[in-house]
């Protein structure tokens, strides 16, 4: 039997003013994502609800890895005037991919739950854990 684990992901930043979404939906149905950053802490999986991005090197780790219920597509990427506030240096933030989960969740690898947390199986977190989750909860499902 496998097991499935919740994660609650970084929250890094929101919706940018690029996006375009269904917002009189819930949940609401993002058709353009702009994940506008407020701040990075360094994780390679975060989230805006209802939305999940991840860096280009989880992303590259997710396309071999076979698992279910998800797809890779573009995601702009922009930064609050925060973002610059806390970070004067000007930190680089890497290649982000928005992460679209279509599947089941406690069924395909990736899923989202009815209360809308992100669902994953025991070979998905394997792999997410070779990444830095620093910032992310995660917790066993119980069946």
């Amino acid at each position: 039997m496998n097991n499935f684990y919740k994660i609650r992901a970084d929250v890094a930043g929101n919706w940018g003013e690029n996006t375009i979404a269904q917002i009189a939906i819930h949940p609401p149905v993002i058709e353009y994502l702009d994940y506008e950053f407020a701040d990075w802490l360094g994780d390679d999986l975060l989230t805006s609800f209802p939305i999940y991005i991840v860096s280009e090197k989880l992303a590259n780790l997710l396309k071999i890895s076979n698992l279910s219920g998800f797809e890779l597509a573009f995601c702009e990427v922009s930064k609050a005037e925060i973002f610059h506030d806390l970070h004067p240096e000007g930190l680089e933030l890497p290649p982000f991919f928005w992460l679209k989960i279509h599947g089941k969740a406690q069924e395909d690898d990736f899923g989202i739950s009815q209360d809308f947390y992100l669902i994953v199986s025991e070979k998905a977190l394997e792999i997410l854990q070779t990444c830095n989750l620093h910032y992310a909860d995660i917790e066993e499902v119980s069946v």
